[in-house]
């Protein structure tokens, strides 16, 4: 899981990569490098920045690289990949519930490095259904890109 710390952390970095050019428009995400409201898809940013940083780190989560020990989880995150990465931080950190330890975010507690297909043959064990039994709380982002429930 991760905090909102976390959260703040991550858009900082993706903002430094986008900014150094590491992060760049792509025929399936043309974000404008300048615009700071939306920024780059959770497709772009898993693709160019979260895939490459945990593979070099063992192909783990983000969310274990960040807290090896572990958090608490009590808010199940659920989003649209198709959203602008700074829309989806600055919608979350706001919408923070007060008293939420920690949350799971799938791009960030699933390591994006592996099959992640694999880990979801199972419905019901897969990770995503052992979150949710977990946490007391659920919250769902909209984006402005598209309605979350184009995904289903």
């Amino acid at each position: 899981c991760i905090s909102k710390e976390d959260l703040t952390f991550f858009q900082r970095a993706v903002a430094e990569e986008v900014a150094q050019g590491r992060i760049l428009p792509t025929g399936r995400d043309a974000f404008d490098p300048r615009d700071v409201r939306n920024g780059p898809s959770m497709y772009t940013v898993v693709d160019a920045y979260l895939k490459p940083l945990t593979e070099d780190a063992g192909r783990m989560s983000w969310a274990l690289l960040r807290n090896p020990g572990g958090l608490t989880c009590s808010v199940f995150i659920t989003h649209c990949w198709a959203e602008g990465v700074y829309e989806f931080v600055n919608k979350v950190v706001r919408s923070w519930p007060p008293r939420g330890r920690g949350a799971w975010c799938c791009i960030f507690a699933n390591p994006q490095g592996l099959d992640i297909g694999g880990l979801i043959n199972d419905p019901a064990s897969s990770p995503f259904a052992v979150a949710l039994r977990s946490t007391s709380c659920v919250m769902v982002v909209p984006t402005t890109r598209c309605s979350i429930y184009t995904r289903i």
